[in-house]
């Protein structure tokens, strides 16, 4: 799984990517909203993690350009603006979660897992099978004789990629 991350403050950046990375995810970082948006709009990612208060073209901006180039990559606000005003104004205009700093890492994680599990198309199959051990792409598993194995993010990474 691919995220991007658009967070100018990068302290913040290195700490969810590589809260992120352990969690197994691939994670590409831009630090401000024009690169953000060059790289959502030329890479396919499977979430994006968006600021608001960014140099160059916000991140409200970014996600209403993004939306409005048909891309559906879902995007979860990552910001410290906490009135209900500028969450009702993200989800309206395109972005599916907000969540205010300070932050932890376990919720947004949760955030994540939640939203490729309600974003992923029905029909589209996530599982792969290679000598009886199955893993499941999106939940980080892996099954064998419909027995669960339990492994870390990175022995899953090293096993099914």
């Amino acid at each position: 799984m691919r995220v991007l991350v658009v967070e100018d403050d990068l302290e913040i950046a290195a700490f969810v990517k590589r809260g992120l990375q352990r969690g197994g995810y691939d994670v590409d970082h831009a630090a401000d909203g024009d690169a953000g948006l060059k790289m959502a709009l030329t890479a396919a990612y499977d979430a994006a993690i968006v600021d608001l208060m960014l140099p160059g073209k916000d991140g409200l901006h970014l996600i209403e350009e993004v939306r409005a180039a048909e891309v559906e990559t879902p995007v979860i606000v990552l910001s410290a603006k906490r009135s209900t005003d500028d969450k009702v104004a993200c989800l309206r205009r395109g972005a599916d979660d907000y969540l205010a700093k300070p932050f932890d890492l376990p919720e947004l994680l949760a955030r994540i897992e939640a939203l490729l599990r309600r974003t992923r198309p029905a029909g589209e199959s996530e599982r792969l099978e290679s000598a009886g051990v199955v893993p499941d792409l999106v939940n980080r598993t892996l099954r064998r004789e419909g027995m669960r194995i339990e492994l870390s993010p990175r022995e899953f990474r090293s096993s099914s990629c």
